[in-house]
């Protein structure tokens, strides 16, 4: 594992090395720009830094590209500014028209926005199901039932001895 590391190699489960994508160059590696910068004239400041949101202040006097010395994912959009974020050399790059402009970038994963709409839906059918059960007089049978049964916490009704009939 120390040579793996030594080699800036990923490793999973301590065992084998995996030769992830690095695209991102170092500030001692030969090639390097800086962590944000114009393909073109013009200034790029960086004017709020996330992990998932990236916002440049921008003057280009002609169209331009800036790139961020970050690894691509297509989960990365443009969210604010004009132009459309692509990978360039496995970096993320906003292609933009020339002048003065604001630029924020997002990381939005499209696996991680299907499973949460799937948990909202899903927390949004267990009262539903709830109300059902307890209007209809019926118990749902599998899973669903199970799930509104335990995470709705039904409210027992306690019958009297005279209704039971004793």
């Amino acid at each position: 594992m120390f040579a793996a590391g030594q080699a800036n190699m990923g490793v999973l489960n301590c065992y084998e090395p995996n030769a992830f994508p690095v695209n991102p160059r170092g500030y001692t590696q030969p090639g390097y720009r800086g962590e944000q910068y114009l393909v073109g004239a013009g200034n790029v400041t960086l004017s709020r830094w996330t992990p998932n949101r990236l916002s440049f202040d921008i003057e280009a006097p002609s169209p331009t590209m800036l790139v961020v010395n970050q690894n691509y994912d297509p989960g990365w959009r443009l969210v604010e500014g004009q132009g459309i974020a692509i990978s360039s050399e496995g970096l993320i790059a906003v292609m933009m028209p020339a002048g003065r402009q604001h630029i924020e970038l997002a990381y939005r994963s499209r696996p991680f926005m299907i499973g949460l709409w799937i948990s909202l839906l899903t927390v949004a059918a267990i009262p539903l199901l709830w109300r059902y059960e307890h209007r209809c007089g019926k118990r749902l049978a599998g899973i669903s039932g199970w799930i509104a049964r335990i995470i709705m916490l039904p409210r027992r009704r306690y019958r009297t001895l005279e209704e039971e009939g004793r």
